[in-house]
């Protein structure tokens, strides 16, 4: 019995050492891949606001009068975190704080996004609300895919996974909204016809169909040497919703 015990712990022993030699093994391959790696990415980070005529989303009007849309951003490597936000300009009390995390590889984006709608005049609107069938957020898996330059082609698919999309029956819609874009240069103006699609009854129609399709035109106006203002002008039609809009914004 003594001799079984020992040839037992004896395993364990040579069982140990091959899974700390192969621990060991990894560790050391990882660290000679970093010493011929470039540098260390560095944090970079973006801060900026637009203006816009009237915030439309996916075909949908998120507001009558102009807004101002502040966003923050801090990145590395190919992660991105950052705040985006709206809000109207006048008596309209609907505003819009949004995070976000993102991470990039190659032409693939993935993205984590929290959008969190209120109204000024509703104290009932908590942020700090996450329950699921009482909150106001949505959260909001998405992937995206740009092409190279030479086929500078953009493809979007998200779904709300989680928050203030309830059917009826306070169950999730999973609303799922696909989007294809394409970019092309004009002399000095970029354009970008786009066609977004309801892929089943949710938030952003009852029906499956398109709910979001136009062109966007932009144009950066030379102010001086050292400053230039871009501008962007978009036609967004709404099929499903038979709306129709044009969006004049500038960026800060």
């Amino acid at each position: 019995m003594k001799n079984f015990s020992l040839q037992m712990q004896s395993a364990k022993n040579r069982k140990m050492n091959k899974t700390l030699f192969f621990i060991l093994a990894v560790l050391l391959m990882i660290l000679n891949l970093k010493s011929y790696s470039q540098e260390e990415p560095k944090w970079d980070a973006n801060i900026g606001a637009d203006l816009v005529s009237r915030y439309i989303w996916r075909g949908l009007a998120s507001s009558k009068t102009p807004a101002i849309q502040p966003y923050l951003e801090v990145s590395k490597g190919g992660f991105a975190l950052g705040t985006w936000a709206s809000y109207t300009i006048g008596e309209e009390p609907i505003q819009e704080i949004d995070l976000y995390l993102a991470y990039t590889i190659g032409g693939v984006t993935i993205m984590l996004t929290d959008y969190f709608a209120y109204a000024d005049t509703l104290s009932s609107y908590d942020y700090f609300n996450f329950g699921s069938r009482s909150t106001s957020h949505l959260l909001d898996a998405q992937i995206i895919y740009e092409g190279p330059e030479s086929f500078p082609i953009k493809a979007t698919l998200s779904t709300l996974f989680f928050g203030a999309d309830k059917n009826a029956s306070e169950e999730n819609n999973y609303s799922t909204y696909i989007e294809l874009a394409y970019a092309f240069n004009i002399n000095e103006y970029s354009f970008s016809p786009f066609i977004g699609m309801n892929a089943n009854a949710g938030l952003y129609n009852s029906k499956v169909g398109v709910v979001n399709c136009g062109i966007s035109g932009k144009k950066e106006i030379q102010v001086n040497d050292h400053f230039t203002l871009p501008i962007c002008v978009s036609f967004i039609s709404n099929p499903l919703d038979k709306n129709t809009f044009v969006v004049f914004m500038i960026s800060l």
